[in-house]
């Protein structure tokens, strides 16, 4: 029976399953869907309801054979996934606008109680006979299904030509309430060019123009003085270092660049080889 809490309150559905059955143990509104309510029944059966017909369920969610002491809980990262775990030590994801099981998992014991972390997504909590409380983390929900919690939120990419594409929610998306089914927003994608400084585009063709005259070792090295006396001072060192290859003792001549005193060879062999 579902009233109306008003002065005074008065009903307004009556939801019974037409064939009778076994005692409903809970109930529980869609976080998002007003119409539409689940019943849990001790025999492990879930039944979800439309109100607007109340005549015959929507679907029926069976938790194992005849599986009893059911606890549920509705995962607050997507409001159609549904967790159902009883005393055959399993969870069962439902997905509930569709009405079928997507994913199974066993868990260490049977627990009492169970609860989706609201905050933090894919973390899952039960609590057992013992009064221990277990934690875990679940990023798997079959392989027809990936959890809302692995996407991306936001990114972007760049692409030929100075394109940058990004894509994700804007700022007053976040914080306005959503109008759609599911409770979210769509990701928008913002295709735009990036500014071009005239000046990095002549750097671009020249260093072009002069990739095409270096044909030998010493047309590199003459690149490589003349980039160590033009750039600045960090880029210098990182030249002077390139120019240091080009020489026949580059190995002493680097040890030294770094600080480090040149090998010194050794006549006869160690005693210890």
């Amino acid at each position: 029976m579902i009233y109306h809490i008003q002065n005074p309150a008065h009903l307004t559905h009556r939801v019974k399953s037409p064939t009778g059955g076994s005692l409903v143990t809970n109930v529980s509104w869609h976080p998002t869907l007003v119409r539409i309510l689940t019943v849990l029944h001790d025999d492990g059966t879930v039944k979800v309801w439309d109100l607007k017909q109340t005549t015959k369920e929507l679907f029926r969610l069976q938790h194992g054979d005849n599986t009893r002491n059911i606890s549920w809980s509705w995962c607050k990262h997507d409001f159609n996934v549904l967790m159902t775990s009883g005393e055959d030590k399993k969870g069962v994801l439902w997905r509930v606008n569709e009405g079928k099981a997507i994913h199974e998992i066993t868990f260490d014991e049977h627990y009492l109680h169970i609860a989706w972390n609201p905050l933090r997504p894919g973390y899952l909590a039960g609590s057992s006979y013992d009064g221990d409380v277990s934690i875990y983390e679940i990023n798997f929900a079959g392989p027809q299904a990936c959890p809302p919690w692995l996407g991306r939120k936001c990114g972007a990419t760049l692409g030929f030509g100075g394109k940058l594409f990004s894509f994700g929610q804007e700022f007053g998306d976040l914080v306005k309430p959503s109008s759609n089914r599911d409770g979210k927003k769509p990701k928008k994608i913002h295709a735009q060019y990036l500014p071009v400084q005239s000046s990095m585009l002549e750097r671009a063709q020249e260093f072009q123009q002069i990739l095409k005259t270096l044909k030998s070792p010493q047309d590199l090295q003459s690149f490589a003085e003349h980039k160590n006396a033009k750039d600045g001072t960090i880029e210098a060192q990182t030249w002077e270092m390139i120019q240091l290859f080009y020489d026949k003792d580059y190995r002493d001549k680097m040890l030294a660049y770094l600080g480090f005193a040149p090998l010194a060879d050794t006549a006869q062999p160690s005693p210890f080889l």
